[in-house]
């Protein structure tokens, strides 16, 4: 095995050769490459067979069988694992040759790899199928007719975590385990290779997408390799290769965002754009949107400017324009959208407004990529997808490539499946991409370009996606056939209970288990009958490594109100897989409904770390500082909730009362405004209380906000939301003191806002009497007997300051008008009631505090009247 065939060493490569080949083979571009291909000839027809997407014939050829080649497999698979199968024959394929030819074969050892990876995509995601079978590589594999099956299921299991399960009917899965134990467990064999490491992100990426969770240790090898990658200055090279380096981001921006990691995300994408060149940014223009429209209207576009003159990929811009011209073979069709009222496009006042540059196919794959990531992280509003929508249109304008195209037009078809105009064509546009997983007029290699960096999903997802469209139509049927013939057994389940049929679900439950007990289908039952003791089963089946299990178990606890269980149950499911956003929620609202406060603060951080746009993460986070007695981070995650979730009139409401607690006065008046926005007639006494006696307090110049400003530099703020406050409830008499209070009950010498106050104070006291009640209860009368001399008082300061004798006699008379009456009413309820009951007696001194203050306004007006 150590000897090359006849013809291998006629010619070497040399280095500059070898990497462009292999950055040909990275960015699935074969016509840069083809013209240069060198090396030995089996190196050169393996590298021709790759960038030509003949996989089958990169793993069918002399090389692949004599890597693969073993004796009595079926034997061999009884006594050990497939991959440590394979790891053997790795050692052995590239053990004992010369250092040359050793080379040599660690080259041809990395295009097997990266083949069998491509092919088990094309399988899986981009099609057509191709039936190649791995043992065919195997020189005894035909001899045993089980041997195949026995592959898959071994195959199957190893490629399974724990609680992370690959997807059963996931097709020619060995490829797959091939490509993993090549690219990632023989990284340091093939490392002579500069790619080789950027090939095992896309490994384990790839791995992770066909697994039913998040995978903690995927994540964790994935990470540093990326590292690995972006520290590469020959590959990750702006000036020699931009469009490898925008590439290269936009595949790290899709995995951190899987993964969480939304700030990495972020900032790959921003060194995507930053590489492009590219300026990306919401705009509008005047135009039409329906058929029978007249008047031109804003419309929302995409406005996409270059930063530079440079193209932003290998070669001229002209080039890519001539690239653009080219006709693009296989490309999905656009459905057009055949609706009456509604246009198939805007159609603008000025077409040339709408112009769009013509981008190169990494380009637009980049712009996709800021759109997606915009639905990800803004909060949700109306116009969200409509702004989505623009960057789908700019994609969609100047097809380039078929992974581009594909990823837009699902994206089309995600933000139309809501509307009741676009729904339709968003079911058969989706139909439409199913059906190119058979088409195959699309060449391999097309189909393949920009693959990994377009974060398209794999075939069966894109049907479940079409049966989501069906249920959305009200066709609950025709989705559960497609979540059974996907054997996507927790669809089916759903579909069953919508259609009242729980004892059809469990019946197909059982049957499932009959042919294989199984951790998943045991959850499921359980979440069916829901018994506890079909998860503990689920747990002891997965040995004890099923975090599902726990989870749904701990939900049931919760559910039925054992919380301390419930935390017992999450915890060892957190320790099993600790990237599930749902168990940490669980967590910790079980923690706050015992008032371990502690940990449902750690819960809820871990909620917002992975899903920061989440606002009810960050609300009920706020929650358990607040009972922790840390007031700052409540307000801090409550602003960060709203950024969420603006419309949230909850949320504000648990902002307007923190702001108030730490003396964030401004925020708190803010807050306010906002809560009368989306509630109508919103009226909180106790916070508008705190609020005035902090600003309008004799000691107000020592009150400080949190920032140490003076609490009187917001009555302005103040005064007008009591304004806004006032025009919406009318009938509080509390909210007209509190008012008048602002304006200095009459007491500054500011003469208007005497008479602001005055004005306040008569609304709150004619609101006060207004009830026939008032007079029965005596320490509501003594209540309404002290405003009545505070309103008089008022009354007596502001006649004084009057110039005009007949507005003071004017003020004057209504004082005692309203002082008799109180003073009548008072008096004769006391006479009456005093005999029976003895607390009346309280108010003799209110009653000759009156008589003293109506005596006064009948001196004064008197006087006046002589004056005249």
């Amino acid at each position: 095995m150590d000897k090359f065939h006849e013809g291998d060493s006629q010619s070497c490569p040399t280095e500059q050769d070898l990497l462009n080949q292999e950055l040909a083979i990275i960015s699935s571009n074969r016509e840069s490459c083809l013209q240069i291909v060198t090396g030995s000839e089996s190196l050169k027809d393996l590298t021709e067979a790759l960038l030509n997407g003949r996989l089958d014939q990169v793993l069918g050829s002399n090389e692949a069988k004599t890597l693969l080649s073993v004796k009595d497999i079926g034997q061999k698979l009884k006594e050990s694992k497939l991959s440590a199968i394979v790891e053997r024959l790795v050692q052995n394929y590239l053990g004992g040759s010369s250092q040359e030819s050793r080379k040599q074969r660690q080259r041809s050892l990395f295009l097997v790899g990266v083949a069998s990876l491509q092919l088990f995509i094309q399988n899986n995601w981009t099609g057509p199928n191709i039936t190649f079978n791995i043992l065919q590589c195997m020189t005894d594999a035909d001899q045993d007719k089980e041997t195949p099956q026995q592959v898959r299921d071994i195959t199957l299991s190893e490629l399974s975590l724990d609680d992370c399960n690959i997807y059963p009917l996931v097709a020619a899965p060995e490829f797959l385990l091939l490509a993993k134990c090549i690219l990632v467990d023989s990284l340091k064999e093939i490392a002579n290779c500069l790619t080789s490491t950027w090939w095992a992100v896309r490994c384990l990426w790839v791995w992770q997408q066909v697994l039913d969770e998040r995978a903690p240790p995927i994540f964790d090898q994935i990470i540093p390799l990326i590292q690995k990658v972006s520290a590469n200055d020959v590959l990750i090279c702006k000036e020699r290769h931009p469009d490898l380096c925008m590439t290269f981001h936009l595949e790290c921006s899709h995995i951190l965002q899987y993964y969480y990691n939304y700030k990495g995300s972020r900032d790959h994408l921003q060194s995507a754009e930053k590489f492009a060149g590219l300026k990306v940014s919401l705009t509008g223009a005047l135009g039409k949107r329906t058929k029978f429209q007249h008047n031109n209207l804003a419309q929302l576009l995409l406005k996409v400017e270059r930063e530079s003159s440079e193209s932003g990929v290998d070669g001229t811009h002209q080039e890519v324009v001539e690239q653009a011209r080219e006709p693009i073979r296989g490309l999905p069709k656009d459905l057009a959208l055949d609706d009456d009222t509604l246009l198939n496009a805007i159609k603008l006042q000025d077409p040339g407004e709408g112009h769009i540059p013509v981008l190169s196919s990494v380009e637009q794959a980049i712009v996709l990529a800021v759109g997606v990531e915009r639905k990800k992280n803004s909060p949700k509003h109306e116009l969200l997808a409509e702004e989505i929508l623009a960057y789908v249109i700019t994609v969609l304008a100047k097809p380039q490539t078929w992974c581009v195209h594909m990823a837009a037009l699902m994206l089309r078809c995600q933000l139309e499946k809501d509307r009741r105009r676009t729904v339709e064509r968003a079911m058969m546009q989706m139909q439409s991409l199913v059906d190119q997983w058979r088409d195959e007029a699309c060449p391999v290699m097309d189909r393949l370009k920009l693959f990994y960096a377009t974060n398209l999903p794999p075939k069966w997802a894109m049907e479940k996606l079409l049966a989501s469209l069906f249920m959305t139509l009200g066709s609950v049927s025709a989705a559960l056939e497609v979540y059974l013939r996907l054997h996507l057994w927790e669809d089916a389940v759903n579909c069953y209970r919508r259609l009242d049929k729980a004892e059809k679900a469990e019946r197909v439950i059982h049957e499932q288990l009959a042919i294989k007990e199984t951790p998943l289908m045991l959850c499921l039952l359980g979440d069916v009958t829901q018994d506890a003791q079909h998860y503990q089963r689920a747990w002891e089946v997965s040995g004890q490594r099923s975090a599902r299990a726990m989870k749904s178990l701990g939900l049931l606890h919760i559910n039925n109100k054992e919380y301390e269980k419930a935390i017992e149950c999450l915890e060892k499911s957190i320790e099993k897989n600790y990237l599930q956003y749902s168990a940490w929620f669980l967590l910790g609202y079980a923690a706050i409904e015992v008032k371990k406060y502690n940990v449902a603060a750690r819960a809820y951080q871990r909620c917002v770390t992975l899903e920061p746009d989440n606002a009810q993460a960050w609300n009920n986070l706020s929650s358990a500082f607040i009972n922790l007695k840390d007031k700052q981070k409540a307000f801090r995650t409550l602003q960060e909730a709203l950024k969420c979730n603006y419309e949230n009139w909850r949320i504000w409401e648990n902002f307007l009362l923190t702001s108030t607690d730490i003396g964030e006065f401004g925020e708190a008046i803010k807050a306010y405004n906002r809560l009368m926005e989306l509630q109508e007639k919103y009226v909180d006494e106790e916070v508008l209380g705190i609020l005035v006696k902090a600003i309008s307090s004799d000691e107000a110049e020592n009150v400080r906000d949190v920032y140490g400003t003076p609490a009187r530099e917001y009555k302005k703020k103040l005064a007008e939301l009591f304004g806004n406050l006032t025009s919406q409830v009318t009938n509080n008499a509390q909210i007209w003191s509190l008012y008048a209070r602002l304006h200095g009950n009459g007491e500054s010498n500011d003469l208007e806002a005497n008479d602001k106050a005055l004005q306040c104070l008569q609304k709150a006291h004619r609101l006060k009497v207004q009830s026939p009640d008032w007079i029965k209860d005596v320490a509501t009368c003594r209540a309404v007997m002290e405003q009545s001399i505070q309103l008089a008082q008022v009354y007596v300061t502001c006649s004084s300051n009057k110039t005009n004798v007949g507005e003071a006699i004017q003020l004057l008379s209504s004082a005692k008008l309203m002082l008799k009456s109180t003073y009548t009413k008072c008096k004769q309820q006391q006479q009456e009631m005093k005999v029976f009951t003895p607390a009346w007696s309280e108010i003799d001194e209110p009653l000759s505090q009156m008589e003293n203050i109506l005596q006064t306004v009948t001196d004064r007006i008197s006087q006046l009247k002589g004056q005249s």
